[in-house]
């Protein structure tokens, strides 16, 4: 089951780059649009951390994307 979750968490932060890449924003900028650390969203994109699902819903209207596509 553990593993079950690192993967989640690998698949939802590779979600979340590849999104912020394709819209042109820094993790900087990003990290400033949702109101939370740099380094924070660095490590949600590496899958160190996963992130609560009220910062999820801001990183997707951010993202100008749904929500369910950041766990695709």
């Amino acid at each position: 089951m553990a593993n079950d979750l690192q993967q989640i968490k690998e698949k939802i932060g590779k979600n979340i780059a590849e999104y912020r890449k394709k819209a042109g924003i820094s993790q900087l900028k990003l990290s400033l649009m949702v109101e939370s650390g740099e380094d924070y969203i660095s490590h949600i994109e590496c899958g160190r951390y996963f992130p609560s699902v009220k910062l999820m819903y801001k990183i997707s209207k951010a993202l100008n994307v749904e929500l369910f596509e950041l766990f695709r």
